[in-house]
This record gives structure tokens, sequence and C-alpha cells, in this order.
């Protein structure tokens, strides 16, 4: 039976989505080489039907530069996520979120292979567009400053690293409230650097808390307890081989 023209022109839009979809039961499988096949084949449609130009074909390219790092294949996964980056900046500019996105994504690539200074200048890039378009009190601008925290700690820089921890923690504690599993990772980070820094009272304080927290959200079993756990008890011997003559 052959189908009629008009068919295909209903059907061939919603292929991309359809395989896309496929894709994503094979990432949360964490099956990356499967997810990949059928990502490529819904960017194929969609390149044909709406371009590579178009913002939707941009989300493609981040979604597989996304694949591709779970995979930690990073030269490749930086290469789709600056081709959607282009078309975002070309499409939306240089002042809009799915931009924002995309320096972040970058970010974390660079981030993750050790390229500090170049994490760093996506991640302000990030951080001005969401500061800008979103508000200083929106958890993605409060994510932004936690990688940003991250970054400076790699850097060596801890009075930097701790002051963004500590803007990430105040919009955790006014948007998500003191007893969220959020809050309690942002405690963990500040309390990390008052260990560097050898504040270990502040940093008992900060990982007490946290620990509270995150056994009574996620349960004394979740693996963030037992790192928690494992910080308090250095943080106990520092204080005491401190408190020795």
């Amino acid at each position: 039976m052959r189908f009629k023209k008009e068919y295909w022109d209903r059907i061939i839009p919603k292929l991309p989505l359809f395989f896309y979809n496929i894709g994503g039961v094979y990432d949360r499988l964490n099956d990356n080489t499967k997810a990949l096949e059928y990502f490529f084949m819904a960017l194929d449609i969609q390149e044909m039907v709406l371009g590579p130009n178009h913002p939707e074909t941009a989300a493609f390219y981040n979604n597989i530069g996304s694949a591709y790092e779970s995979q930690g294949d990073y030269d490749k996964a930086l290469e789709y996520y600056f081709k959607a980056l282009v078309v975002f900046e070309a499409v939306h500019g240089i002042k809009h979120t799915d931009t924002a996105v995309c320096y972040n994504n970058i970010g974390y690539v660079y981030d993750t292979q050790g390229d500090y200074d170049k994490a760093l200048e996506f991640f302000l890039k990030a951080l001005n567009i969401f500061e800008k378009v979103l508000g200083f009190e929106h958890l993605d601008t409060a994510t932004c400053y936690n990688n940003i925290g991250g970054v400076y700690k790699e850097k060596g820089d801890i009075p930097k690293a701790l002051e963004y921890y500590l803007k990430d923690l105040a919009i955790c504690e006014r948007v998500l409230g003191l007893e969220h599993p959020d809050t309690a990772m942002s405690l963990i980070n500040i309390g990390e650097i008052y260990m560097i820094q050898g504040d270990y009272d502040q940093a008992m304080e900060c990982c007490s808390f946290a620990l509270e927290i995150i056994e009574e959200k996620l349960g004394k079993q979740h693996p963030t307890s037992q790192i928690v756990r494992n910080n308090i008890e250095v943080v106990r011997e520092k204080m005491m081989g401190h408190k020795e003559p």
C-alpha cells in the first residue's frame, strides 16, 4: 500500500521527537551508543525539515553533546555544544537562557578537562545572562554560583570559592528552605572550604547540619551521607591535632 504525500507531510515532522524519545530511554539506561544512534537519526530528519540553523535543531546538537559528555568523549561533546551555541547566539542573541545553558554546558566540559580558565570564562558568561534574565534569586543563577565556586576552588583561590559558594547557599536557603538536599550540598561545599582554611569549628557546623539534612531527606545509606561522615571525621581529627601541644 502506498501512502499519500499528505500522510508523510504529517508524519515526518514528528519523527525527530519519536527517535529522540527512544534515544532518551537508552540514555537513561546508560547505553550511550544506542542513545547516540537514535539522537543522530532524529537530528538527520530535523536538519532536513527545519534546517541546521533552527533553534530546535540546536537543541538536538546540545543533546548529542550531552550524550558524548556522558561517554567521556569531551572533544565531541564540545563540538556539538559549540554547534548549538552558534545557532542560539545567532537566533536568540547573547542574552537568552538557551544561550546561557550552552555556555554552562561548555563550562562543565572544560572544568572536567581541567581547563579552569576556559571553564570560568564560560560559567561567567552563563551567570551574566542568568542574573539579568532570571534574577539573583533563581536556582539556575545559584547553580552558576556553585559552578564558579568549584572552579575557583580548583584554581586555589579559596576566598573567591567561598564567596560564590555562600551566594549559592543564600539562594538555596531562600528558595528551597533550610532542609532541602540542595541546601545540604551547598553546606558541604562550604564546609570543605572552611576545612581548607583551617576554620574547623565552622567546617564542623556546616558538615553536621548537612548530614542531618541528608540523612533525614535521603536516608543514612545514601552515598552522600558517607561522604559527609568522612568529612566530619577528617574535621574532628584536624581539631584534635590542632589542640595538641
